[in-house]
């Protein structure tokens, strides 16, 4: 899916960026740019680009973030036709993607045009999205949804948790912002990092505007996309997902443990000074 949900007040920042490390030891893209200067600018490695776009299932690293105090990972499927694609958009309430939100899947075709004028490595595509499904997962969207009793956002007052609907017919979901037929106008590159096949999408608009004037494309990237194997769909969590998982979970511990820690100091103080009224 090209598009994006969309719901947002003007004039209020509306997306995170990724999370900053503090450390960057043994990364040495880091290393070069820091001891760069403008006379000796650093001079990073180039990856080897794909110069054929190869149908595939490519899906996410990590839990990414959207407008809205949004987070979601994707998952994008190129059909061997080499026109049509599938997608899967889960979205969460929370940065390390547990908490679900809900779900969409989109259907489409796609055009593959030419070098992109503005990033040479890069690819112009045109994508239209003909079929959406919607599957709410968590109470608050489920009541939203069936808020609406227009007739653009599938059966009024029929929504089901965990159960999806289609809403083509309706024109897709205007409670969600999505509306089809939608023709999006696309950048794509294509490159192998580390031994693994990687694309990235163009990034949308923070203000969660479509890409579908034909003249103005994107000119930065999403995260990047991960081809996969033979996989039907996206269930395991990234490991990268999980390390995060496990280090919040450490620091809550630690924090429990401190947390039990002047809690028995406490009650210790207060059995001393009882004690001490007794014999004064």
């Amino acid at each position: 899916m090209l598009f994006a949900t969309k719901y947002v007040t003007p004039e209020t920042l509306t997306q995170r960026q990724f999370p900053a490390f503090l450390k960057t030891e043994g990364c040495q893209v880091c290393e070069s740019i820091v001891n760069s200067n403008d006379f000796l600018p650093p001079v990073l490695h180039q990856h080897g680009e794909q110069s054929h776009f190869m149908p595939g299932q490519w899906v996410s690293e990590r839990c990414e973030t959207r407008q809205n105090g949004q987070f979601l990972t994707r998952m994008l499927t190129f059909l061997p036709d080499g026109k049509s694609w599938q997608c899967q958009y889960d979205f969460y309430n929370d940065p390390l993607c547990r908490d679900s939100s809900f779900t969409v899947y989109g259907k489409g075709h796609y055009l593959k045009e030419r070098k992109s004028p503005h990033i040479p490595s890069a690819t112009e595509f045109t994508f239209r999205t003909t079929n959406l499904k919607i599957e709410p997962k968590d109470f608050w969207i489920l009541e939203y949804l069936n808020s609406y009793e227009g007739k653009q956002c599938g059966k009024p007052k029929s929504w089901k948790l965990g159960v999806e609907q289609d809403v083509t017919i309706t024109g897709g979901c205007i409670t969600l912002g999505i509306q089809l037929p939608n023709i999006e106008y696309e950048l794509i590159k294509q490159e192998f990092l580390n031994g693994k096949e990687i694309i990235f999408v163009g990034q949308k608009p923070s203000d969660g505007e479509l890409m579908q004037n034909r003249k103005i494309r994107p000119t930065s990237f999403q995260s990047p996309l991960v081809k996969c194997g033979r996989v039907s769909q996206m269930n395991a969590p990234s490991l990268r997902i999980q390390k995060l998982e496990q280090k919040y979970h450490e620091i809550s511990s630690a924090e429990n443990s401190i947390s039990s820690g002047l809690q028995i100091y406490c009650d210790a103080f207060l059995l001393f000074a009882c004690m001490l009224s007794w014999f004064m």
